[in-house]
């Protein structure tokens, strides 16, 4: 016959290990979830085909990522048997049930359509989560954990130190996964607007900006103010001008043909005119072409080199040893060149098995020389642009085959 102390013993072992399992689980997701962010924003600076489809993976990421944490804390506070895992657990499992039965399908999904395999595994994860909770639940209502009260000082301290490891993980891989300051619109989040709006096309940086600082607007306030014919109309606009633009020109405001302008300018009125009908003849003003606008990141010392999940430039200046990447559409380079240095990164990334242990592409050394030589192509046509917009006196430097580092000549 059993044992009562068995019994309990048993249970408290059972707890103990869903705790654990848990608590390790959510910090493989969190990973994985900064690594999904990565490739989003990666993603959004080639080009994707509508701007809400990269803020609504970006919106399903960050909703997932702060469920893990949920998940997570819930996980340490069981594996040291201790009563707020009751309360982490069930709030958990609300959470996702919400975010599969409302916030998914009627927020996310239209925009980002789920990969059903994954969406499959959710389901899974979360009638799982939901049976662990009437675990931990009855776990909780027959006394087996220990309320803070009653819980010794190793037990909380324990439970302090694993609770803020995990938060600073979770910090520390979304800041790996986030613009640098300064390289996307994001950075003039929550800045209230106290100047006029300036309507001018471009590249990439949509169509409205800040009539003083020329700074793009940031996404959330360009769809707040712009109508659904008005985000329609100006998709449609800045598609025309990437058709008559010259996208070798480094300023990123020339036209192929000059005599074009006045059609961009005809495209563009009715857009004005709407605008300054819903805000103010006063509040919009317009430039049919793009005004030159100055580098957003400088350097004295650059490289040309794809590096797993980063761009493929770099800043030398502060130390060579620990170079900074930049966005090359950041760097005042035309939009042929910025984009010809990101396919190429390209190559790298979707070569490489990102959960390989070495994630290294499994190229040839014919391939690996192929793959440097064209970066080494891309590194010149950087010298020639650099010193077409008087920055000739910065040095550029290419990474061969074997990893050696060649300077570009003039």
């Amino acid at each position: 016959m059993t044992q009562p102390g068995s019994s309990l013993l048993a249970a408290e072992i059972v707890l103990r290990l869903f705790g654990a399992f848990y608590a390790v689980g959510s910090v493989a997701g969190l990973r994985k979830a900064a690594m999904w962010a990565l490739m989003d924003r990666m993603i959004a600076a080639i080009g994707a085909p509508d701007p809400r489809e990269t803020r609504a993976a970006m919106r399903r990421t960050a909703w997932l990522s702060a469920n893990l944490v949920l998940v997570g804390g819930g996980g340490i506070a069981l594996a040291l048997l201790l009563a707020p895992a009751a309360p982490l657990f069930l709030l958990g499992a609300a959470l996702q049930a919400l975010y599969l039965g409302v916030l998914a399908p009627r927020f996310l999904d239209p925009w980002d359509a789920p990969d059903e395999q994954g969406r499959a595994a959710t389901r899974r994860a979360f009638w799982l989560h939901l049976g662990v909770t009437a675990v931990v639940l009855a776990a909780w209502w027959r006394g087996l954990l220990l309320p803070v009260a009653e819980a010794g000082w190793p037990s909380l301290g324990l439970a302090a130190g694993f609770g803020l490891a995990l938060g600073g993980f979770a910090l520390r891989q979304w800041r790996a996964a986030r613009p640098l300051p300064g390289h996307g619109a994001t950075s003039f989040e929550g800045a209230p607007r106290k100047t006029g709006l300036l309507l001018m096309p471009s590249w990439r940086d949509g169509a409205l900006f800040d009539a003083t600082t020329l700074a793009p607007l940031p996404e959330w306030e360009s769809d707040a103010l712009l109508s659904r014919e008005e985000f329609r109309a100006t998709e449609a606009w800045l598609a025309l001008f990437a058709e008559l633009a010259d996208p070798d020109d480094p300023w990123r405001c020339a036209l192929r043909a000059p005599a074009d302008a006045a059609r961009l300018e005809a495209a563009g009125r009715p857009i004005l005119d709407s605008l300054r009908t819903r805000l103010g003849a006063e509040a919009v003003d317009f430039a049919p072409l793009p005004r030159r606008r100055a580098p957003e990141r400088m350097a004295r010392r650059v490289r040309v080199a794809s590096v797993l999940g980063e761009w493929p430039l770099w800043s030398l200046d502060e130390d060579p040893e620990m170079p900074r990447p930049i966005d090359p559409n950041r760097f005042g380079l035309s939009w042929s060149l910025a984009q010809a240095l990101l396919d190429w990164d390209s190559e790298l990334q979707n070569a490489v098995e990102w959960d390989s242990e070495d994630r290294l592409p499994p190229w040839s050394p014919a391939e690996r020389e192929a793959h440097a030589a064209a970066g080494l192509r891309l590194a010149q046509r950087l010298v020639a642009e650099l010193a077409a917009t008087g920055r000739g006196e910065v040095v550029v430097t290419a990474l061969a085959a074997d990893g050696s580092e060649v300077t570009v000549a003039p």
